[in-house]
């Protein structure tokens, strides 16, 4: 039974300060997204008739508008530890440790993925810190991709984590070795981020974030892996902002190209934020994002069942009010 629109609209206002859960009615589609000031700080006070709200160009009523600074937070934790992050691991465990103790309130909940020639979940979706700080110390490719315990941790998506041929380029591979290069994708990194917003944020709802900690690189092109668009219709999808931190591996120049683009257009197609390398000290950017996270607000609004069409519709959201920006993902799926 499909509810009225009238009587819908009154349900979700009642309850807007309760829940952002918009599963009700397959009729809203939520959009998360941050406002910010002139000087770069969050504005708190803004009300749904402030925002102008486009559908692949055609306006849409803000429905329901929710803002709570306070309320729960879902965040994915996305790390590269393929060979070209080698040199980062440990400092990578050391800002995902420092991550968990700053940002994180005993009411949010987190999961941690490890990207490198597969996809494993470290840590599924959970409140404790001491789960997740266990999850931390597998960080380590040894741990998490040998083809002889891939049933630990858990696989997370589509993975190629066959043992390799005895001779790859001329060398022969000592037993026992684990193939972290081409062959088997060498990072699935576009894998990682599909999974992690199809799998893990999708069927949470309320703010959900991604943080990813990476250079950008992905190298299992070819293999029947996810793209980057792929990646960013999926966090879209899912209405999952998505910070990045750029972490330049010591490559040449040619493999390097358009990474840090890359990311930039990660975190903008979703709404997020691109970060450089915070050179051991990330303890500014998780300021910045947490600062952002519980400022965040949701939107939804009722697109009309004839142009549910299963087609990928542009969305942009701005304000009327003068001097302040509104980032929030630029598209979404119109599911019939």
């Amino acid at each position: 039974m499909r509810f009225p629109q009238w009587l819908l609209a009154t349900v979700l206002l009642c309850t807007a300060q309760e829940s952002a859960d918009f599963r009700v009615s397959v009729d809203l589609v939520p959009v998360t997204c941050a406002v910010t000031g002139h000087d770069g700080q969050a504005v708190l006070d803004m009300r749904a008739e402030e925002f102008v709200l486009l559908d692949n160009g055609k306006p849409r009523q803000v429905q329901y508008l929710w803002h709570e600074l306070d309320a729960p937070l879902t965040v994915g934790l996305v790390v590269d530890i393929s060979g070209s992050q080698s040199q980062f691991i440990r400092e990578h465990r050391r800002t995902i440790a420092q991550f968990l103790q700053q940002v994180l309130r005993p009411q949010d909940q987190a999961f941690l993925v490890a990207v490198g020639p597969g996809v494993k979940l470290a840590n599924g979706l959970t409140n404790s810190v001491q789960d997740l700080r266990a999850g931390v110390e597998r960080l380590e490719p040894r741990v998490m991709f040998n083809p002889r315990a891939l049933s630990q941790p858990e696989d997370l998506g589509d993975q190629c984590m066959e043992p390799p041929p005895a001779y790859i380029a001329g060398r022969r591979l000592p037993p026992g070795a684990i193939m972290t290069n081409w062959w088997c994708g060498g990072t699935l990194l576009w894998n990682g981020i599909y999974s992690s917003a199809r799998l893990e944020t999708k069927s949470v709802s309320g703010r959900k974030a991604l943080v990813v900690l990476t250079d950008g690189l992905d190298t299992g092109h070819g293999l029947g892996t996810h793209t980057l668009n792929d990646a960013i219709e999926a966090a879209q999808g899912a209405d999952t902002v998505v910070y990045t931190i750029h972490y330049a591996a010591e490559l040449p120049a040619m493999l390097r190209l358009g990474s840090g683009t890359r990311l930039r257009r990660l975190a903008t197609q979703t709404g997020g934020r691109a970060f450089e390398d915070p050179k051991g000290n990330p303890s500014e950017i998780f300021t910045e994002i947490e600062r952002e996270l519980r400022s965040l607000y949701v939107l939804a609004f009722a697109a009309p069942e004839k142009e549910r069409d299963g087609k990928f519709h542009k969305l942009e959201v701005k304000s009327k009010r003068n001097g302040v920006t509104v980032r929030a993902r630029k598209g979404y799926q119109a599911v019939p």
